[in-house]
């Protein structure tokens, strides 16, 4: 048997990337031979195992053929006599097609290294078709290396996968953890982009079909470089692009259907809240306090610290405004009613109540 590293740690090594983990293909073995090894075998679809001592993961070289839409419907056969280019040759990419052995001689039989060297993402043969997951990880390969193009025969192939029908087969949360890799990547208007030039976009965000934005307004706020982006975290990102468009019902319908992380979701929901109130700041206490009432911040405090990325973003605000809201804030949070004075109350007085002596804290706090 021969152990191959394969993937995105060649890939990585190629480009002066140190990679987070390495992957191996084993060449010449079988699942009887890696046990007697002290391989752990880990594999649900494939054979798939741990080594005994570095737990990297070493998968037998494999074929697959295409029976069936969707990137299930394939059969697996990982024989011994299954060669390390026909393994290669099932990969999504060139540039993860690349093979190196445990001496560092590399294997690059799709024409990987040439591609990494002219910054091109292209499909490694015609099989890339027959798995539409592979449209979202091209998006999100766009968006980690925004600096490469996709190779126009590539995108081509993508626009028939889309225009077949083949997204529709995907199964909603694998969509979302390609995406969230494309959000949490350096320039997630990169991934937007793509999904738009092969018509991917509102087939997988099927609420935008209804809004009265016209294709082209959502096209070009998606696709745009900004840099207001950068040093959001991946919730705060999806909320920037997301809350822009869509309201707060669509919104939550979309997170459902998406099987969404609620932190995305809440996140989401407040950005919108900031957007509809202008996003403008307000200046007396009782507006802060109002406006905080409105954002909903009281049963999500740790969502200020967004907040005033929403606002750095969408307007010009001083540093001293934004330190006013946080003094505001905390100055709000410290109230506290005590049992006395709400023993004979209904539920309205208490909110009353409540409101009245956030605003004189605030009061005192920032005059």
């Amino acid at each position: 048997m021969r152990c191959y590293i394969v993937g995105g740690a060649v890939r990585d090594f190629i480009m002066g990337i140190s990679p987070e983990d390495r992957d191996w293909a084993v060449v010449g073995s079988s699942v009887e031979e890696m046990l007697s090894l002290g391989f752990i075998p880990v594999g649900r679809d494939f054979p798939v195992f741990l080594h005994p001592e570095t737990k990297e993961e070493y998968a037998l070289a494999r074929t697959e053929r295409k029976f069936g839409k969707g990137y299930k419907g394939f059969t697996i056969c990982a024989e011994p006599n299954v060669s390390l280019e026909q393994d290669l040759m099932r990969r999504d990419l060139t540039i993860n097609a690349i093979a190196m052995d445990e001496e560092g001689n590399i294997f690059d039989p799709f024409g990987g290294v040439s591609d990494i060297k002219n910054k091109i993402l292209r499909h490694v043969s015609s099989a890339f078709s027959e798995d539409p997951l592979r449209v979202l990880r091209l998006s999100r390969f766009s968006a980690r290396y925004p600096e490469f193009n996709v190779h126009p025969d590539t995108m081509e192939l993508s626009r028939l996968m889309v225009q077949n029908g083949e997204l529709n087969t995907l199964v909603e949360e694998r969509v979302w953890q390609e995406l969230s890799k494309g959000l949490a990547a350096p320039s997630p208007h990169k991934m937007f982009s793509f999904l738009f030039l092969c018509n991917a976009f509102f087939e997988i965000f099927k609420e935008f079909k209804y809004i009265t934005k016209d294709s082209d307004s959502i096209s070009l706020f998606f696709s745009s470089s900004s840099d207001a982006v950068r040093d959001l975290a991946v919730p705060e990102r999806f909320a920037y692009y997301f809350a822009e468009f869509l309201n707060i019902e669509t919104l939550c319908s979309m997170c459902t259907r998406m099987k969404i992380p609620v932190i995305f979701r809440r996140l989401g929901m407040i950005w919108r809240r900031c957007l509809e109130s202008s996003c403008t700041p307000p200046t007396t206490s009782s507006d802060i306090v109002e406006w905080f009432d409105t954002l909903d911040l009281w049963r999500c405090p740790d969502k200020f610290s967004s907040v005033s990325k929403i606002i750095a973003s969408r307007m010009s605000t001083s540093t001293s405004v934004l330190d006013t809201l946080k003094t505001a804030f905390d100055a709000s949070r410290t109230v506290k009613l005590l049992p006395h004075e709400i023993a004979l109350l209904s539920v309205k007085e208490i909110k009353d109540l409540l409101k009245r002596k956030r605003i004189i804290a605030v009061s005192s706090a920032i005059y």
